[in-house]
C-alpha cells in the first residue's frame, strides 16, 4: 500500500475518496467483535487452537448455552470462525489466517493514512534500546487497580514501557476477583510484582499515576516524576460488596478493568512530553 498522495481537505471530501481502508473497516466484523462476551469466547477458542464444540466453549462463559450459540453464530457470519457440523453437534475454530490477514492489511492501510509518515508516531523509545520510560501506577492496596494497569501495559507495550504497580498500604495478596476478570482477557495478574510507593520515591519516572482519591491526597507531589496525574476509578471491591450475588459483583470488576484498559491505551500520548530527572517534584496536572 502507498501513502495518500493528496489528502482530502475536509471530512466530506474524505467520504468520497475511496481507499483500501474503506473496505477493510468492515462494520460487520467490528460489530461482531463489539460484545465483551463474544470477545471472551473468541479468545478461548483461539487459545485452544482446534475445533471446539458449543458445549466446550460455553464453559468459558456464564451465559446460557443458547446465548453462547448465538454469539458463536454471529462470529461465524462475520468470517471470524469456521463452522463444522457433525450430526447435531456443531464445532467452531478460529479462521486464523483470514483474520490475521485482515488486521495486517488494516494496520498497513492506517499507516498509509498517517499524517506525517509512520516515523513520527508518538511512541516511547526503541523497544530494544535502554532507558525505557518508567510508569508507576499507585492505588491504595495495590491489589486490583494498579496491577490491572500494569497487566495491560505488559500486554500492549512489551519492551516499550516499564510499568510498576505500587501501593500506599499494600495488601498481602491480589484481589481474587481482579485476577479472575483479567484472566478473561488473557492476562495473568500473578505474573506482575507489587511494591510500596516508597521504592519509587525520588527515582526518575516519566509518569506517575494515582488511581484513588486517598492516594491523590496523600501524594500531591512526587519527587523524581516528570509528570504526575490522577486517573480515578472506583474500588470494585467496595462497589461489589453490595451486589446480591458473585456474578453481579464481577460486573463491577469488569467495568473497572475496561476503564483502565481505555486509559492505558492513551499512555504514548501522555508520555510524549515527559522528561525525567527534573529537580522539582512533579505535581498533579489533572
Amino acid at each position: 500500500m502507498q501513502p495518500l498522495k493528496k489528502r482530502p481537505a475536509n471530512p466530506e471530501r474524505a467520504l468520497r475518496a475511496r481507499t483500501p481502508l474503506d473496505k477493510l473497516l468492515d462494520p460487520n466484523l467490528f460489530m461482531a467483535l463489539s460484545d465483551p462476551t463474544r470477545v471472551r469466547l473468541l479468545s478461548c477458542v483461539a487459545k485452544c487452537g482446534r475445533w471446539c464444540t458449543v458445549g466446550e466453549i460455553a464453559e468459558c462463559s456464564t451465559a446460557h448455552l443458547s446465548m453462547v450459540s448465538r454469539h458463536l453464530s454471529a462470529l461465524a457470519e462475520a468470517g471470524v470462525l469456521d463452522t463444522h457440523r457433525h450430526g447435531r453437534n456443531v464445532a467452531y475454530r478460529v479462521r486464523f489466517g483470514a483474520l490475521a490477514d485482515v488486521f495486517r492489511s488494516l494496520a498497513g492501510a492506517l499507516d498509509d493514512c498517517f499524517p506525517e509518515g509512520r516515523q513520527h508516531a508518538v511512541l516511547p523509545p526503541d523497544p530494544r534500546g535502554p532507558g525505557l520510560p518508567r510508569v508507576v501506577f499507585i492505588s491504595s492496596g495495590c491489589s486490583c487497580r494498579s496491577p490491572m494497569a500494569v497487566g495491560f501495559c505488559r500486554l500492549l507495550y512489551t519492551h516499550r514501557i516499564e510499568a510498576f504497580a505500587a501501593g500506599h498500604a499494600p495488601t498481602i495478596g491480589l484481589d481474587p476477583s481482579a485476577v479472575a476478570v483479567m484472566k478473561e482477557v488473557g492476562i495473568d495478574l500473578r505474573a506482575g510484582a507489587r511494591s510500596r510507593v516508597q521504592e519509587f520515591w525520588r527515582k526518575d519516572s516519566q509518569l506517575v499515576v494515582t488511581m484513588s482519591e486517598s492516594v491523590r491526597r496523600e501524594y500531591p507531589a512526587f519527587p523524581g516524576a516528570a509528570r504526575l496525574i490522577h486517573y480515578g476509578v472506583e474500588d470494585p471491591a467496595r462497589a461489589g460488596s453490595s451486589a446480591p450475588n458473585p456474578l453481579e459483583s464481577l460486573a463491577h470488576y469488569r467495568r473497572v478493568r475496561d476503564q483502565i484498559m481505555a486509559f492505558v491505551v492513551t499512555l504514548p500520548k501522555l508520555l510524549a512530553p515527559c522528561a525525567p530527572g527534573d529537580t522539582a517534584p512533579a505535581r498533579h496536572d489533572r
